[in-house]
C-alpha cells in the first residue's frame, strides 16, 4: 500500500509543515482547550514530518549515499 508521500510527493511535506505550524498560537495564546488542540497539532505534525522527511531523503539521495545522507539529516534534525 502506497502512502500519501508516494502519490503526492513533496507537497505532502509542505502541507504537514504549514498544518503543524498552527500549533504555536493555540498553545501560547489560547485557553485550556485551544492549548490541547495546539499540542495535538504539534504531535501530529512531528509524526508526519519525521516519517515524510525520511522518505524524502530516500527519494532525493542515490542509494549508495543514503547512509551518509541519513547521518547528516539526523545530525541537523536532532
Amino acid at each position: 500500500m502506497r502512502g500519501k508521500f508516494d502519490r503526492i510527493g513533496i507537497l505532502t511535506l509542505m502541507f504537514a509543515v504549514i498544518f503543524s505550524s498552527l500549533f504555536a498560537p493555540l498553545v501560547l495564546f489560547g485557553n485550556g482547550h485551544r492549548g490541547l488542540l495546539g499540542m495535538t497539532l504539534w504531535g501530529i505534525g512531528m509524526g508526519v514530518e519525521e516519517s515524510i522527511l525520511k522518505a524524502a531523503v530516500a527519494q532525493l539521495v542515490p542509494a549508495n549515499n543514503r547512509g551518509s545522507a541519513y547521518g547528516v539529516f539526523n545530525t541537523g534534525y536532532g
